[in-house]
């Protein structure tokens, strides 16, 4: 049973794991189908980001260590990169 509900990933590329594998293949295997292994961090990071956001319970600060950060300064920037706006504007005015 998983503790986080399962990130939007690319069609198929999970397959990959079915069997442990060293870090160059690991590698070769995504730079087939296109990805990095940072890319894929960072767009599950950022897919739990958004619903992790969506959940008024949570806070920023909460979220910040969930997604691995260590200063919520460091979530924000992340965030900012990838979406174009900071966590608190995502959220939008009802929230604060």
């Amino acid at each position: 049973m998983s503790l986080y509900p399962a990130p939007h990933v690319p069609g198929g590329w999970l397959g990959i794991f079915s069997q442990p594998l060293s870090q160059r293949s690991l590698q070769r295997k995504l730079a087939a189908l296109g990805l990095t292994f940072q890319g894929v961090v960072d767009e599950t990071r950022h897919e739990l980001a958004r619903r992790y956001l969506d959940d008024p319970a949570r806070s920023v600060t909460e979220i910040t260590f969930l997604l691995g950060f260590s200063e919520q300064s460091a979530f924000t920037r992340a965030f900012r990169r990838w979406s174009g706006m900071t966590p608190s504007a995502y959220r939008g005015p009802s929230f604060g």
